[in-house]
């Protein structure tokens, strides 16, 4: 009897805490990061199918009237905002400035935002996705300049290095 009562009594914990995230979802509904920090949530923890949503997609879709897409990207932006609050105070303030680092892996997400507000460039979606596309542009010559003499096959049979 006493798993059966644990039992309803995490379904009814678990009912409560989806209702808790829908109400961040309506109350914050233009914070970017609480509603993608709320959606993440309903998304790893499958609160969905509580619902009777067989998808998150689905789910977004009807509930929130929000294109998967959309939602995904809100998340993305969460885990950028979540990963660059413990280094400073100036954080993207809207999704459209997260998206950009979000190409990034976490350690890279700081030392890219560090070397942005150096710059004193104005905060805006379009100057971070400039110099995050400077960035990974310098990335992609970097890691096509070989290290070590390459050797090259040629049609002769002969070896050449350069």
């Amino acid at each position: 009897m006493k798993k059966n009562q644990g039992t309803t009594n995490g379904c009814d914990l678990s009912n409560k805490r989806l209702e808790n995230l829908e109400s961040v979802i309506k109350k914050y509904r233009q914070d970017f990061s609480s509603v993608g920090k709320a959606l993440k949530e309903i998304r790893d923890g499958r609160h969905y199918h509580k619902l009777s949503f067989k998808t998150f997609g689905s789910y977004v879709t009807v509930r929130w009237d929000m294109g998967r897409s959309h939602a995904y990207r809100l998340i993305e932006a969460f885990v950028v905002i979540d990963n660059l609050s413990p280094i400073g105070d100036i954080l993207p303030s809207n999704e459209a400035q997260a998206r950009p680092l979000t190409k990034l892996n976490l350690f890279i997400q700081k030392k890219v935002w560090r070397d942005f507000l150096k710059t004193g460039k104005p905060m805006s979606a379009l100057n971070i996705k400039k110099f995050v596309s400077e960035y990974l542009g310098v990335l992609a010559v970097k890691s096509q300049i070989p290290q070590s003499p390459m050797r090259f096959f040629h049609q002769s049979g002969l070896f050449h290095i350069f």
